[in-house]
This record gives structure tokens, sequence and C-alpha cells, in this order.
């Protein structure tokens, strides 16, 4: 009997015995491969390959939460330029540790900031803040956004909106050039074989063009041709970025990502010149300071091609991505002067030069939220202060690759603040009329007979009716006094006549255009002309 139960024993011990060595190997395995899914998760997040990265993180969050995969799944949100994701990973984090490090105080700020929320952004840099007192920059985000409203004053005097060339992928780098517009696209192609880019798993960037459409009076609108390739003679196998154009929109200088991987399996972007030669674009040489080591990108060349600015990553910067200039003398490029008075720790991008001003993009300079535009006056020996260009060509959304024509009055940026996570391309018209218009003048007329005469008299006692002629609607009335004064008030932007009624019962009519862009000067003289066939008025 004793024996029997020592073979129980024995047999019970051996069965556990498996059992417990069973489970080792499995939890071994289980092991092995949780470290294999945070090693390639890591290797993603130090390619920046955020979106993959996020992935592995989420599927190991879900077995093992632990700190250090919560804050890499907010920061590879933050990176991706997510701030949704990116608040509500901190905002798990903060439900359990209560605190987040520095860097993540930024991060969360600038992600709240991102969405509009400012109370909350104002909240973590400053609690940011009490760790690193002596932060000039970010003492200037918590002021700005404490004082929001002064970037928002001016904002009656622009009108902002989305143009046709966009798509429900991303368009970007819109830019004037002859009789259209050029602009970078990531939309699908009808090609039979499409290259994707292996970290979004989107479509390669490529160039378009789409030319403006004209009225009947050959006057360019605000409506495009469907976009098409630009002709080039180069073949870009992967991302193309964007360009300037210089010597009169012969000469081009562009961005394209490198033929080939660098040892980090990395492929930098990179600045190429190229002229129009054929009926297309064909590469003329390589700029000197490109590099497999860092990215140089986001060209903006003077006319005469003797000033070059560009963003870059390269080592020696103050973080992120730095503004530089290269000036051309002798046939070389200098090298790359680091615009110190303009970079900061964080990301400076898309340069753009009209009028001696040059206009850039930044995160961290203090602003609306996300990427916001900036400018600064060229001065002889350096520049002026950095100012925010306000809304609403900023938002709390991302706004860049901002641009201008010579006058000031028309420009182009891109922006994701559709809330539809993609690019689109903005124009912007500067110095807008408001509305009501108050029009003040003079009503006079002159006779054209057999005798003509340039003499204007005053046309007293006149009647004047102001029709929407897009609506054929009246919308204002009144009359000239015994001087001949009048005032109109013009009520909102249309397309408008004005009748003028005479007291012998005359009529005339005026085709009113009213100017987009505000005057100084707002008097305007009436002039009737009377001949012998017609009566023709016009507006001076």
């Amino acid at each position: 009997m004793r024996l029997k139960n020592i073979y129980c024993f024995r047999n019970e011990l051996i069965v556990l015995l498996c059992v417990f060595l069973n489970i080792e190997g499995r939890c071994q395995t289980m092991f092995t491969a949780w470290q294999h899914s945070f090693a390639k998760a890591d290797m993603a997040y130090g390619e920046r390959n955020f979106k993959e990265a996020v992935v592995l993180y989420q599927s190991i969050f879900e077995k093992q939460p632990s700190e250090e995969v919560n804050l890499r799944s907010a920061r590879c949100y933050y990176f991706m330029r997510e701030p949704v994701q990116a608040v509500l990973w901190y905002q798990k984090f903060t439900n359990v540790y209560h605190t987040l490090p520095v860097s993540d105080l930024y991060y969360c700020a600038e992600a709240y900031a991102n969405l509009g929320n400012y109370e909350s952004a104002i909240r973590y840099y400053e609690l940011m803040l009490n760790q690193t007192p002596d932060d000039l920059l970010i003492a200037k985000k918590v002021w700005r956004l404490k004082n929001i409203k002064f970037l928002q004053e001016d904002s009656l005097y622009f009108r902002v909106e989305s143009i046709g060339v966009n798509t429900k992928a991303n368009e970007i780098g819109g830019i004037p050039f002859g009789d259209g517009l050029v602009f970078l696209s990531n939309r699908e192609t009808n090609s039979l074989i499409t290259k994707r880019d292996a970290t979004t798993q989107t479509s390669f960037y490529h160039l378009y063009f789409a030319s403006f459409i004209k009225d009947s009076l050959g006057i360019a609108t605000e409506q495009y041709s469907k976009p098409e390739f630009v002709a080039k003679g180069y073949a870009a196998k992967f991302q193309e970025g964007p360009v300037s154009f210089f010597n009169g929109g012969k000469s081009m200088v562009y961005t394209k990502s490198a033929d080939k991987p660098n040892a980090d399996g990395r492929r930098t972007l990179q600045i190429y010149f190229a002229e129009w030669k054929d009926g297309k674009w064909n590469t003329t040489y390589a700029f000197p300071n490109n590099s497999s080591s860092y990215s140089v990108t986001d060209p903006a060349i003077l006319d005469d091609g003797s000033i070059l600015y560009f963003s870059s990553d390269m080592r020696g910067g103050q973080g992120g991505k730095d503004l530089y200039r290269c000036d051309y003398k002798n046939g070389k490029w200098s090298k790359p002067v680091n615009l110190t008075d303009l970079n900061t720790r964080y990301d400076e991008s898309f340069p753009f030069v009209q009028n001696r001003v040059l206009y850039f993009s930044s995160t961290g300079h203090a602003g609306m939220g996300g990427i916001d535009v900036f400018k600064t006056d060229i001065l002889e020996n350096g520049f002026s202060d950095v100012v925010n260009l306000g809304y609403p060509i900023n938002s709390h959304a991302d706004d860049f690759s901002f641009v201008v024509d010579s006058l000031g009055t028309t420009g182009y940026f891109s922006s994701n603040r559709n809330g539809e996570q993609q690019d689109d391309i903005y124009r912007v018209d500067i110095n807008v009329q408001t509305y009501p218009i108050i029009m003040e003048g003079i009503l006079r007329y002159k006779e054209i007979g057999w005798h003509d005469s340039t003499m204007l008299r005053i046309l007293p006692n006149t009647r004047l009716v102001l029709v929407d002629n897009v609506k054929g609607a009246v919308v204002y009335e009144s009359n000239s006094d015994s001087l001949g004064g009048f005032v109109l008030r013009i009520p909102y932007f249309s397309q408008y006549i004005l009748k003028v009624i005479e007291e012998n019962k005359i009529e005339s009519i005026v085709s009113l255009e009213v100017p987009r862009h505000r005057k100084k000067e707002e008097k305007h003289d009436i002039v009737v002309v009377r001949d012998l066939f017609n009566n023709s008025p016009e507006i001076k």
C-alpha cells in the first residue's frame, strides 16, 4: 500500500513537473515574441516609420500595458500629426501615472493647441514651464495663446477658400506659374504600376499643373482646368517635392528623394536644377550641398538665381529642420548659412521670398497651433522681428507653404483645416473689400454732337438705382443733390449695374465693377456721355 502511494506520488510529481516545464517554455516563448515585437516597433520608431510602429506598440499594449509603450504610442500619433489620438494616449497615461516627462508635456500641449483647445494647451505648457522656468520659447507660446485675439483683428480683410484642384488625397505647395498653378499631390494615378511610400502606404507625390480657365474677355477666373503631370525630362523614382522658378520662368529648382537609400535605409530629399527645353524640364545639375545623411528641401530662389533659401535637418542646426541660405557667386554655390535669427529648436520650413520679405512655416515660433506661417523683412544685416500672419491664413490646424504675388493681394497656402486629415490648397485674397461699402462722388455728363465737347457738366436731381445683376434685384436707391453729389451703399459682393434716370426720364446703364481689394480713396465720378445715337455712360 505504501509502495502504491509512493508510486502515485511520483506520477503526480512527474505530471506537475511536466506541466511546470511546459508553462515555463510557453512563457519563455511568449516573452521572446514580446521582445521581438517591441524591438521591431522600436526599429520602426527609430526609422520614423510611425504608422507601422504605433500598430505594433498598441498590439503590445493590449497584452501588457506599460509606461514606455503608452508614451511611444502617444508620440507616434504626435509625429504623425494626428492630435486627437495623441491626446487620447496622453490622457490614458496621465490617468495612471498623473504626470508626463518634460518633452511629452510639450507634445501634449502642442496636440491640444492643434485641436484649438487652447485652455488645455496652456495648462500643459505651464506645467512644462514649472520644470523649465527659463524656457523663453514656451513662455512666448503661452502669451500668444492667452492673447490669441490679436491674431484675429484683421481677419475681415482676408478671404480664404479651397480651390478646385483639391481631392481626397493631399495637395500642397501651390505656386502660380505662367497661366496656371503648379502643385504637388499624392493622388492615385491611372498607371498600371503604382509605387507607394512604405511609411504612409500612399502614392508618392508628383508635380501637377492646372491652368486658369479664362472668361469670354480673356480674364483668368478662379476655376482650373484638369490637372496634368508637369512635363519633365527626369525620372523621379520616388517622392517629388516643392519647386521654385527663376530666370523669368525659364529655370527651376526642384526637390526629389534620393534614388538610393543611405546606410540607415532612409532616402533623403535632395535639390536639383532644371531648364525648360524642347517642351519639358531638363535637369542641368544637382545642388552641391545634397547629402545622403540629411535632407535639403523646400527651395526658394530669387529670380536672378543669386540667392537660394531652403530647409534642412543637417547636423549643426538649432534642432529639427532649419532654414538656410546659399549665395551663387563666380559660378559656385556657397556653403549653407544657418539663419540663426529665425530658427528654433523645432521645425522651420517652406521659405518664400517676395519684395524683400521672407515668409516661412514653423512649429517653434508662437502661433495658433500646429504649423503656422510667419514673415520677416530681409534687412542688410539680418532680419526684422518675426511676425505671425494671423487668422485666417493661420488656424489651430497645420498651415504652411505660403506664397503671395508681387502686389501682396493674392496668395496660396496649404492646410489640413478641413477636418478630414488631408492637406488642401487654399487661395487667399488679401486686403479685400469689407461690406457694406459707401461710395461717394459727383454725377456729371458731357455732350457729343456735331461739335464734340469735353466739358463736364453737373447732373443734379437724378435718380440712381443700384441693381444686383446676379439676382436681378434692386438693392439701393438714391438721388444726386443739386450739385450732382451722390452716395451709394453697396451691401455685399456681387456684380452690379447702376441705372441713371434723369428728370426727363432718359435712362442710362452703368456697369459698376466693385474692386476686390480695398483702396484708400473710394470717391468716384459717374459721367453720362450723350451723343446723337446713344446714351453710353461710364464710371471713372
